[in-house]
């Protein structure tokens, strides 16, 4: 009895170290396996900072793109830009050397675009010739009339500085009732998307010839941007449906005739070059009368970098918007982002 007793004992001994072994085992897994985890998250941790390390220096050699670009026009007596120069034309790749990755993207020229800040005057009130080339924008892009007015009034009611809603507007009344309520902003467009939370700019809208719908932001969105303050229209670089909506008396085939005249080499160099051009002269039988649109103009202050690092398999996105000054060349950034 006493030899079958310590037989159990020794097996449960030997059963005791086998599970502690095991044990042992899943803890030294599991240590293992955390710090791989570990390991592996700084080294992204690194890689992440390092990518970010090297957009800010791609911004700022964009910066000096237009630092330099400035320059050798003022010695070349050129004072205007257009969308066919080489740093606004072409897309870059540049290899990083000794890293493994690389730094791709290309620069946009921004004042060809209708900037939502033209809506509003420095005081807070409504900006007349803004406000206009809003409303003909709406229509170039393919919105039904019966539903301008509403969009218009609904843009002017979320900028203005009051809560006195505007017929077919909306102001907090109207944003408070919605199942995830906000208030309006009563200020400015900080950026485009903002234009997504307006009353309207999410209604579908169906489209010619095809079973598809869009939304009206969605038909707006590639016209326009937001810019810190207000901007003249580079006709340099403006599309046709920008032209017409802020020079009605343009019509399709006068447009075009003005994006292909802007797109030679030269393009329109001065102010006169583009209102005293064939397609401009006359409005109805009478002289255009250029004070009731977005003043014109053929240099462009603001600029975007759109760029990504690709370095260790990851892609680290970078949008900035630039503000070069047209007296000294001086480039700052005015707006920085991960990704658009």
């Amino acid at each position: 009895m006493a030899y079958k007793s310590l037989q159990r004992q020794g097996g449960v001994a030997l059963i005791m170290a086998v599970v502690s072994v095991a044990i042992i085992a899943i803890i030294a897994v599991a240590m293992s396996s955390e710090q791989t985890l570990l390991i592996r998250r700084i080294q992204n941790t690194i890689l992440v900072d390092s990518a970010w390390q090297y957009a800010i220096g791609g911004e700022q050699f964009a910066a000096l793109a237009l630092q330099k670009e400035q320059a050798e026009g003022k010695k070349a007596n050129k004072d205007y830009d257009h969308s066919k120069e080489l740093h606004l034309s072409e897309e870059f790749l540049f290899p990083l050397e000794g890293v493994g990755g690389s730094i791709s993207g290309n620069m946009e020229e921004l004042q060809g675009l209708f900037n939502l800040t033209n809506l509003v005057q420095a005081d807070g009130s409504d900006n007349s010739a803004g406000t206009a080339t809003f409303q003909n924008l709406l229509t170039q892009v393919g919105v039904p009339a019966s539903l301008k007015d509403n969009l218009s009034a609904a843009v002017t009611d979320w900028t203005d500085p009051d809560q006195q809603e505007l017929p077919n507007g909306a102001e907090d009344s109207y944003y408070q009732t919605l199942e995830k309520p906000y208030l309006a902003a009563n200020q400015p467009f900080k950026s485009v998307e903002e234009l997504r939370l307006v009353k309207g700019f999410n209604e579908k809208i169906p489209q010619p010839n095809s079973d598809e719908e869009v939304t009206v932001f969605e038909l707006l969105e590639e016209y326009l941007v937001v810019l810190p303050t207000q901007t003249a229209l580079n006709v340099n670089t403006a599309s046709e449906p920008v032209l017409q909506a802020a020079y009605p008396h343009l019509n399709a085939s006068t447009a075009a005739d003005l994006v292909k005249k802007a797109a030679e080499d030269p393009p329109f160099t001065t102010k006169d070059d583009f209102t005293g051009h064939a397609a401009n002269q006359q409005q109805n039988g009478q002289a255009v009368e250029w004070d009731n649109f977005l003043p014109v103009d053929v240099r462009s202050e603001y600029f975007a970098i759109n760029l990504t690092v690709s370095l260790g398999g990851i892609d680290t996105p970078l949008y900035s918007v630039l503000r070069r000054n047209l007296d000294d060349g001086k480039v700052h950034v005015v707006r920085r982002q991960r990704g658009k």
